[in-house]
């Protein structure tokens, strides 16, 4: 998860751990967390007023493709309520069963 993680931590300005909720293949659903295991105060963050009126989602996805050894960040959302990953697998190719 450490190729995800810059893309976290810039968006929630703060070090993470994750709490993985899905990893298949190429496709990751991750709940960021305080590098002790503890929430994350989003009143902190940029995302102050997106969570307080209830239009956050604390739950990140990645799409990473596998090169060489490591992964490669190919996609990061953060926040959002709603979901591109069907947009992410057409754009690349990836068959549509992973999106489960």
């Amino acid at each position: 998860m450490d190729v995800v993680r810059p893309a976290c931590e810039r968006d929630v300005g703060q070090k993470v751990i994750f709490r993985v909720q899905h990893l298949r293949l190429i496709r990751a659903r991750v709940v960021p967390l305080r590098p002790d295991g503890s929430e994350i105060n989003y009143s902190k963050t940029k995302y102050r007023e997106a969570n307080a009126e209830g239009a956050f989602d604390g739950e990140g996805e990645a799409l990473l493709r596998r090169q060489g050894k490591g992964w490669k960040l190919l996609e990061w959302r953060f926040g959002a309520s709603d979901t591109e990953v069907p947009i992410w697998f057409e754009k690349y190719g990836a068959p549509s069963a992973l999106a489960d």
